[in-house]
């Protein structure tokens, strides 16, 4: 049975991982289906990506049941390419073009919070526990880091190398991961579908540009990303979607993009 499964519902793909007797805990077997399903997502014509753990967790990062046969030091290390290749699937989840939801219920540590920090929306459950353990059993979260000071800044990222600290969903809230807390799985729910009641009102192109952009920002002078952007915007303004957008503005009705809602969303 493959660990994650895909399903199409209406305008977005769920990605689920189906490991919830080990709380969904990543292998590479796992990274190399979530790599796959990634990619076709990014091909797909699907408006967003949900994911989601089966069983009422997240993700508690890697598996320690994997780590009890570790290869000898070599030249070059056969550790690397394993570990690295985490970090390239998280690359290709932080450029989706879609809007990317994560539902974050029961564990959320490690490279289950790298995903969470890689989604353009968190909806986080009151009693999800969240974090980066790793040192206390002498390793560290490698290839996660650089996605969480992005979203958590250095201080909250300091803050969960050097402790181990759990959070719940509230802390997450506070503490700038997550942007909307449920009390339970019923609430969540009701919250993923106003979410991507939210996601079908946007054109699916403007979305993908305006992501690229947020994205780059942080890497390259603002005056590249300002002539990126006036680049980008000249080149909405005159395609055909963003003449249908403003005219159904001006004419006060939805654009074509704005399907109704399907009872399979």
């Amino acid at each position: 049975m493959s660990p994650v499964r895909v399903e199409r519902r209406g305008l977005a793909l769920h990605v689920l991982l189906t490991r919830p007797g080990r709380r969904n805990a990543l292998t590479q077997e796992t990274m190399e289906a979530l790599l796959v399903a990634f990619r076709n997502a990014k091909e797909s014509d699907a408006r967003a990506v949900v994911l989601r753990g089966e069983g009422g967790q997240f993700s508690a990062g890697g598996d320690m049941s994997m780590l009890g046969d570790i290869p000898a030091p070599a030249d070059p290390d056969p550790l690397f390419p394993v570990y690295r290749r985490m970090g390239h699937v998280l690359e290709v989840l932080n450029a989706l073009p879609q809007a990317v939801i994560a539902v974050v219920e029961g564990a959320c540590t490690g490279g289950g919070l790298g995903m969470a920090c890689c989604s353009d929306v968190v909806i986080v459950c009151e009693d999800a526990k969240i974090g980066l353990p790793e040192a206390r059993s002498g390793f560290i979260p490698a290839q996660v880091i650089p996605h969480i000071v992005r979203r958590m800044g250095e201080g909250w990222t300091r803050r969960l190398v050097a402790t181990g600290a759990i959070l719940d969903g509230r802390d997450a809230l506070r503490d700038g991961l997550a942007h909307i807390l449920a009390a339970n799985r019923e609430e969540a729910d009701a919250a993923l579908a106003d979410v991507l009641d939210q996601v079908r009102r946007s054109e699916p192109n403007a979305v993908a540009e305006a992501k690229r952009l947020v994205v780059s920002a942080a890497d390259r002078p603002i005056d590249e990303t300002l002539d990126d952007a006036a680049r980008t915007i000249a080149a909405l303004l005159r395609a055909p979607a963003a003449r249908a957008g403003i005219e159904a503005f001006n004419e006060k009705r939805p654009p074509p993009w704005a399907e109704p809602p399907s009872s399979e969303d």
